[in-house]
């Protein structure tokens, strides 16, 4: 958590865990401290990834004339 909140980019990290309990009772527990898409990530986003990812992330909230304008103006 401390992480998440860190002012200091080369320690800030968007990880996140999970723990899966089944119904047999077995555990599934995973964590991933920095997320791939942060810059220290396995594999940081480059303009391209967040271009490609934009229209789904935005679909609803905004029209996609104006989301077109936005990705043109980068």
């Amino acid at each position: 958590m401390r992480r998440y909140h860190s002012r200091d980019p080369d320690k800030l990290a968007f990880g996140g865990r999970v723990k899966i309990i089944l119904k047999n009772g077995r555990r599934v527990v995973d964590e991933m401290v920095v997320a791939n898409a942060h810059p220290n990530g396995a594999r940081s986003f480059e303009r391209v990834d967040c271009i490609r990812k934009f229209p789904m992330r935005a679909d609803g909230i905004i029209s996609t004339r104006k989301g077109d304008r936005f990705r043109e103006t980068g």
